[in-house]
Formats: C-alpha cells, structure tokens, sequence
C-alpha cells in the first residue's frame, strides 16, 4: 500500500469519527431543546404559584398547600433538566404537562374558596367572643337575677353553651383540616350558629330590661324553627384515581393523519371501572376530530378509583370519579 493512499484511509477515518461526534452533538442537543419546550411551561406554572403564594401570604394555610405544589414543580425541573435522565416519550409527558397545569389552574379556584371559607368562619368566631366578652355582666346579671323567670335564664345558660361548643367545634375542624376539600367542607350553615347568637342577644337584652325594670310589653317568646338535624357529612378522601390498565391509539381515519390534531377528552368513571360520559376537555380546533376520540374514549380500559372516609381509613373501596385521556394524531 502506497502512502498516498494510507493518508487517504486515514482522511476518512478522521471524517468518520467527526461525523459520529457531530451526529451525537446533534442528538444531544436535540432532545435537550424538546426538554426546554417542558422546563419553560414549568418555569411559567412556578411563576403563577409563586404569584399567588404573595397574593396568600397572610393565610398560612393556602401558603402551605401552595409550597407543596411548588416543590412538585422543582422535582419535576429537576427531572428535565437531568440530562442523565432518560425521557423515553416527550409527547407524553408534554401530555401529561398539560393535565398538570389545568389541574393547578383548578387548584387556584380552591384556594379562592378556601380563603372565603375560612374567612367565614373566622370572622364568625370573632364576633361571637367580642360579644360574649364584652357582655359579661349583663350575661351574668341575666343568668342569676330573680327578675328574670327561671324558664328564660335557663334558656340564656344553654344558648351561650351552644355557642361556646359551636366556636369549639369550628376552631377544632380548621385545625384538622389537611386537604383542600376539608377546609371548604369547614361552613357555618353545618352548625346552624347564627340563629343562636340572635336568640341569645334577644334574650339578654330582654333580661336587662326586666331587671331594670323598663315598662315594655310581655316578652314575645322565640318560636325555634325546627329543622330535622342532618347526618355528618363523612369525609370522602379519594386513594388513587382510575388508573389505564393499558395504554390506548385508536386507528385514526386518514383525513385526520397529517395535521397534528391533539385533544383531550374528560371522561366519568364509575365504581366498576366502565366510562359513563365523556366530553372535551381541551379542543384540538377540529370538531369531527374531537367528536372521534370522544367515541373511542370508551375503549380505554379503567381500574376503578378508589378512596376511603377519613374516619375509617382502614376500609378502601372503589368509588365514581372523572379523569382525563390525551389523544393525538400525527
């Protein structure tokens, strides 16, 4: 072999291994602008709930359960920025971002009504014990005075009870309260105490007056309104959500291949696993398309949901629940 042509071979060995090492350049940096798509729809959900962490700042309870979102966040950046973690199906997971992110935009409607709630109940409490604080001579005086009849200081004893125990209650249910949907389960009309503050008002004002001998008409008594005591509301805390037994592609007809139709369709799920009702969640801008994957979306194959009351954490059962399926046809 000559050495003009062992200089060739050695050319093209050099270009060879140049172009391997571009070729895996290239790669790299090609799954790694797809990871961006994911870290920067990440990096706009951290934004949001850092926004509405400031918006809460004052209530401790709405700003843990965001920290709790916001360190789901930085485990799944963590994940995406890893290049040694392996990502086997982006579109999958940009799928599954999209569930995420409708999921926090519903978290923020919660922490809307968590607040209202507990600001319900706390200003509630708050009146009640500036009123019983601040009258508690003339609750005395209308608990132990020989003025007022037996039957209305009676009446004044139990009322201010009730209240008490009421406040009680409340207090001991927001310290409870874990979940989202414990703290918007916390409501005033469970326990009924505004009519007991009115009445006992009523009552005390009445018994000042007997006992000051104030020329006024025969009390006119309370007619309680009777209402047929409800059952407590066990509290339902859902396990696990239904769960795909195995991953489903329809066949999509050829005037939808081509387009990149993406969708996502909501579905019911009963106790036994089998779909109700579907519906479109998010559009993909095509109505027959969307109308297809709503059909096929009973094809998907479901484990039933499942949940336990909070009072019996030891009983697991299947339950109804609603879910969500992504559809996308390339």
């Amino acid at each position: 072999m000559s050495k003009g042509q062992k200089n060739i071979i050695i050319i093209e060995i050099v270009v060879l291994i140049v172009g391997v090492i571009l070729f895996i350049i290239g790669s790299s940096n090609s799954g790694m602008g797809k990871r961006k798509v994911l870290i920067n729809e990440l990096d706009n959900i951290n934004k949001e709930l850092t926004k509405q962490k400031l918006i809460y700042k004052d209530n401790n309870v709405i700003v843990k359960l965001i920290q709790d979102k916001l360190n789901t966040v930085q485990e799944m950046l963590k994940r995406y920025q890893d290049k040694k973690a392996k990502i086997d199906d982006i579109e999958m997971e940009k799928r599954k971002l999209v569930i995420f992110k409708d999921g926090t935009n519903e978290f923020f409607d919660k922490c809307s009504k968590i607040n209202c709630a507990i600001d319900d109940v706390n200003n509630f409490i708050k009146r009640v014990e500036t009123y019983l604080n601040n009258n508690q001579k003339d609750l005395k005086a209308a608990k132990s005075s020989r003025k007022v009849s037996k039957i209305t200081r009676k009446e004044i004893v139990a009322l201010e009870k009730e209240l008490n125990d009421g406040i009680e209650r409340l207090k001991n249910e927001l310290a409870k309260a874990k979940l989202p949907e414990d703290y918007i389960d916390v409501s005033l009309e469970t326990l009924n105490l505004d009519q007991p503050l009115v009445n006992l008002k009523t009552k005390v004002n009445y018994a000042i007056d007997v006992i000051n001998e104030v020329s006024r008409p025969k009390e006119t008594p309370i007619i309680p309104i009777h209402i047929k005591p409800t059952e407590p509301k066990r509290k339902l805390v859902i396990r696990n959500g239904p769960t795909v037994l195995k991953k489903y592609i329809p066949d999509y007809p050829s005037e939808f291949r081509g387009h990149e139709l993406f969708t996502i369709i909501a579905m019911d799920v009963d106790k036994d696993g089998k779909i109700t009702s579907t519906s479109v969640f998010q559009s993909s801008g095509n109505k027959k398309f969307d109308e297809f994957c709503k059909k096929m979306a009973y094809n998907i194959k479901y484990q039933a949901a499942t949940g336990y009351y909070r009072d019996d954490p030891g009983n697991i059962f299947t339950i109804k629940d609603d879910t969500k399926y992504p559809f996308k046809c390339k």
